[in-house]
């Protein structure tokens, strides 16, 4: 049971540095993992690797809370507009990470409340599958810290890129390359703007995805900031460590769990999401007759796992579903212009 901090400051990264430097990691360095979340309001989560940790923490952490809360306060009114915000979105959001929505979804929590409370809703395959990501998290938590640090002083521009370096390097951790390795982000964000058209929304995000990548991108070249380079490296070498563990460890029956979603139902969920979608990309997939092999292959069950475990660092830096789908476009379009030929599918 993680505990959650209730923080209504534009941004939850500094009061999420403070608990690190200060007590997280003088404490626990390497058993636990930071997390944001939306639920009852917007808040920072911390996972221990062992529950026990949760009790010798919380009243150091509400001690720290309060502290911070107290010399930087948020405006009663700025508190009360966020939690309305929130609570208008909580049975949407609920329903699309199929969370529990029983009970009271509208009671939002006050500034600053330190609470113990229930994980957030992730798919799993298996006890195995999720104490991996725990496992992986974990690890990788030191990381973002150094990044976050560094994050929070760059400007838009800046930022943005360092996003796009993460995802092009991703991309490179697929079997087969980058080549190949952009297909999943190109599935996504193509899947992403087929939603909006059979829903009904009026609005072409493509268009606005290009006009802001045109913006930021010049010449098609991805910059990273000086100040960046030396983590960015820990930051590669932590995930060709990962990529190379989950392919030498990869075993079918790890994915298999009678209490979880078996892989043949996944994938006919899947093929009854992508059934509908109105694009090249997806029409061509839903008529492959090899796809359910390929779905199910270990390098591709392994990138899967590759992609959502860098997925599950995106609300850490406050990135919301729309920019996760812009650094996936932008990084398609990058690979697009970069290789004219030898591409099997691009953007329609």
């Amino acid at each position: 049971m993680p505990i959650s901090i209730y923080n209504y400051q534009n941004s939850k990264i500094p009061l999420m540095l403070q608990l690190s430097e200060s007590y997280l990691e003088r404490n626990f360095a390497g058993e636990y993992y930071l997390d944001n979340d939306w639920e009852n309001g917007p808040n920072t989560i911390i996972i221990f690797k062992d529950s026990k940790f949760e009790s010798q923490a919380i009243e150091s952490i509400k001690g720290i809370v309060a502290a911070y809360k107290e010399k930087y306060p948020v405006p009663k009114e700025e508190i009360n507009k966020k939690a309305e915000q929130y609570a208008r979105n909580q049975i949407v959001l609920k329903q699309l990470e199929l969370r529990d929505i029983e009970g009271n979804t509208q009671f939002m929590r006050d500034d600053g409340t330190v609470e113990i409370r229930s994980r957030k809703n992730n798919a799993f395959n298996s006890n195995y599958h999720q104490d991996m990501f725990d496992h992986y998290r974990s690890r990788l938590n030191s990381v973002y810290l150094e990044m976050m640090r560094i994050y929070i002083g760059l400007d838009t521009f800046h930022q943005t890129h360092m996003f796009l370096y993460m995802y092009h390097y991703l991309t490179s951790l697929y079997e087969e390359g980058s080549k190949r390795g952009y297909l999943s982000f190109l599935s996504h964000v193509e899947g992403f703007f087929s939603r909006l058209r059979l829903e009904g929304h009026n609005i072409d995000m493509k268009s606005e995805f290009e006009r802001r990548r045109t913006s930021i991108l010049k010449e098609n070249k991805i910059i990273l900031h000086d100040e960046l380079a030396d983590i960015m490296d820990k930051w590669k070498k932590a995930w060709a460590a990962i990529a190379a563990e989950m392919n030498s460890q990869f075993k079918i029956e790890n994915y298999q769990d009678e209490d979880r979603l078996g892989l043949d139902e996944q994938f006919e969920i899947l093929l009854e999401n992508i059934s509908p979608l109105d694009n090249s990309f997806h029409s061509e997939l839903v008529r492959n007759q090899e796809l359910k092999s390929f779905i199910l292959s270990q390098k591709m069950l392994v990138f899967r796992d590759i992609i959502n475990l860098f997925y599950l660092s995106l609300p850490i830096f406050e990135q919301s579903m729309v920019k996760k789908q812009f650094y996936a476009y932008c990084t398609v379009k990058f690979i697009e212009e970069n290789n004219k030929e030898d591409l099997l599918f691009v953007i329609d």
